[in-house]
């Protein structure tokens, strides 16, 4: 919490908002299949990781996309971490829209 380099503001916007065009309820709103919260909670972690990790310097890349101007490469993630998140998440649905 004291060293994050998020404002009020993102944090918000992360639990609040569809950022990205990518909306964790949009297959509620199509097939009235809401996403249990225990899956909302990675898609929650992983948008506060790529909006305020203050030490993720080191794997940034500049990229040239309408979304972003820079994206990680080659972070070290935990396999434990991804294997949570697929047990989960293996039975929810997701969706973007793209613009």
């Amino acid at each position: 919490k004291n060293e994050a380099c998020c404002t009020e503001n993102t944090t918000r916007d992360v639990h609040h908002t569809a950022m990205y065009g990518f909306s964790l309820d949009f297959c509620e709103e199509q097939t009235g299949q809401k996403m249990r919260d225990v899956c909302k909670k990675h898609f929650h972690r992983d948008l506060c990781f790529y909006e305020c990790e203050p030490n993720i310097g080191p794997w940034v890349v500049k990229v040239k996309r309408k979304l972003s101007k820079e994206r990680f490469f080659e972070a070290p993630l935990c396999e434990s971490d991804c294997n949570t998140w697929w047990q989960d998440c293996r039975f929810e649905y997701a969706y973007t829209v793209r613009s």
